[in-house]
């Protein structure tokens, strides 16, 4: 599920909104699934483990938030 929606928002040129899906034991990043498909959605490269995936995560989340805020900023 959250594949698809990953894929409609890249086909969409939105940011990834699965960005907001993450695991307290994962330390507050996504699964390795996220980064997996992202790669395959030409939007990140590296590994899931690796401080690129920690950056790459942390710009996505903020372009979810700058995406999302015009919608309420009345």
């Amino acid at each position: 599920m959250l594949e698809k929606l990953m894929a409609e928002d890249a086909e969409a040129g939105r940011p990834l909104l699965a960005a907001l899906c993450v695991g307290r034991l994962r330390h507050d990043l996504p699964a390795p699934g996220f980064f997996m498909t992202s790669e395959a959605l030409g939007r990140f490269a590296g590994a899931p483990e690796r401080p690129v995936a920690r950056d790459f995560h942390a710009r996505e989340l903020a372009q979810v938030f700058d995406f999302y805020r015009q919608f309420h900023s009345g």
